[in-house]
C-alpha cells in the first residue's frame, strides 16, 4: 500500500492524502515507495499528563443501524473484490482520497469528491462497474451539529448522501515487466 500526503508548504501541515492498493504488481514496479514517516510510530494522542486520550460518545447509538451499514459495506467489498479486481492481474486500486475539513470550502474536496472526480476518472478511460448509494440519515445515531461537515447541504439538518463508485479502465497494453 502507498500513501501520500499533500501538505501545505507555507504552514507545514498535512491537507489532505491518497491511498492506493497494487495486488499482484511486482514491488518493483509500483510508481513510488518511499521512506516511511517517521511520526507514524507515535502510539497515538496523548494527554498533558503522559495518559491515553479517551473519548466518551455523547450519544446512544442504534447498534442495528450501524451493523447493517457495515453489513452493506462488507458486501460492497465483496462484490468489488470477487467482481471488479481481474483475478490475479496486476492493477491499481485507489482507496482513498481525503481533505483536511479546514481545506474543504477552497475547492480541493469538491474536486476529489466521488461526483467530480467521476468525470476526470472518465476522461481517463475509467468506466462505472458498480455504484453504492448510502442515505447517511438511515445509519446516524443523530442528526448534524450546526458545525459538523455533512455530505449534503449545510444547515439542512441532513447528513446527506454518499455515494461509493466502483469504476474499471482496462489496460491500454500489457507490461511485462508488471507481470
Amino acid at each position: 500500500m502507498v500513501f501520500v500526503k499533500a501538505v501545505d508548504v507555507d504552514v507545514g501541515s498535512i491537507v489532505g492524502y491518497g491511498g492506493w492498493v497494487f495486488p499482484h504488481v511486482k514491488q518493483a514496479s509500483i510508481p513510488w515507495i518511499g521512506p516511511a514517516d517517521a511520526k507514524s510510530q507515535e502510539q497515538g494522542p496523548k494527554t498533558q499528563a503522559g495518559g491515553k486520550v479517551t473519548q466518551q460518545p455523547d450519544f446512544q447509538r442504534e447498534p442495528d443501524a450501524i451493523e447493517r451499514l457495515h453489513a452493506l459495506g462488507d458486501e460492497d467489498m465483496q462484490c468489488f473484490q470477487y467482481k471488479v479486481i481481474p483475478a490475479g492481474e496486476p492493477c491499481m486500486i485507489v482507496m482513498g482520497i481525503a481533505v483536511a475539513p479546514a481545506h474543504q470550502s477552497r475547492g480541493v474536496s469538491a474536486a476529489l469528491s466521488s461526483g467530480t472526480a467521476v468525470d476526470a476518472y472518465g476522461k481517463a478511460g475509467f468506466e462505472p462497474v458498480r455504484v453504492l448509494h448510502l442515505d447517511l440519515d438511515e445509519y446516524a445515531p443523530r442528526p448534524p451539529r450546526d458545525n459538523e461537515p455533512v455530505m449534503g447541504k449545510k444547515g439542512s439538518g441532513k447528513w446527506g448522501h454518499y455515494v461509493v463508485q466502483h469504476m474499471k479502465r482496462e489496460p491500454r497494453e500489457a507490461n511485462a515487466e508488471t507481470m
